[in-house]
């Protein structure tokens, strides 16, 4: 009991520093935030915020069981700015290194949720985590395709300012063989309307080609 106290303590302090490190990292970097961020993105964002968490609120109201929902929503949302920061603190370049590892990861768990997921309503889209709730890695694997594609049609608009259609062919074949791994994995969940958010992906990169 006592090493388990301990153990708590310590973790806390860590936790603790972690969060004033954090915090004064934040601090020294929030005007460079402010200046590069686009300010009408940011109201639209704010504003999306205040709706969701209101909403979610005013519904909890109507349910038997208050799960607090909102403040989930409230602490991921938290979660999401900090990334936000971050990755206009280490500019494009940092992300696109780390591109196909973010691939692979999300490949992975879209693999190992078809063996270790919880059924929900016939369809095994999410890990349930004890005391947090649920993880669906489809909406990372979302972000991983676009970070993936954006690398991908960067590099091949400055190594080919001309390009030929059987260039240009090569490059899309590459893309739908991208897109492939994760389409059949969320499929067979299945959660067909994941798919089609991909495949709308490989619209939208097609367009950036040819313009």
């Amino acid at each position: 009991l006592f090493f388990c106290l301990n153990m708590s303590i310590l973790l806390f302090l860590k936790f603790f520093y972690f969060i004033i490190g954090l915090v004064n990292f934040m601090k020294k970097n929030l005007s460079e935030f402010f200046r590069k961020i686009d300010k009408s993105l940011l109201l639209f964002l704010i504003i999306f915020m205040v709706i969701s968490v209101v909403t979610i609120y005013c519904s909890e109201k109507l349910l038997v069981e208050i799960n607090y929902y909102y403040i989930k929503q409230l602490i991921w949302y938290f979660i999401g700015i900090i990334f936000i920061f971050l990755i206009m603190k280490y500019k494009n370049e940092n992300i696109y290194k780390h591109a196909y590892t973010l691939y692979i990861v999300c490949n992975i768990l879209l693999f190992l949720l078809l063996i270790f997921g919880t059924p929900i309503n016939d369809a095994k889209c999410w890990f349930v985590i004890k005391g947090i709730g649920t993880l669906q890695p489809s909406e990372f694997m979302k972000i991983a395709l676009i970070i993936l594609l954006s690398k991908e049609c960067s590099e091949f608009r400055k190594r080919y300012h001309n390009p030929t259609i059987k260039r240009e062919f090569k490059f899309l074949l590459k893309i739908i063989l991208i897109l492939l791994p994760p389409s059949i994995l969320t499929f067979l969940e299945p959660d067909t309307g994941v798919v089609l958010i991909y495949f709308f992906n490989y619209y939208f990169y097609i367009i950036c080609i040819w313009n």
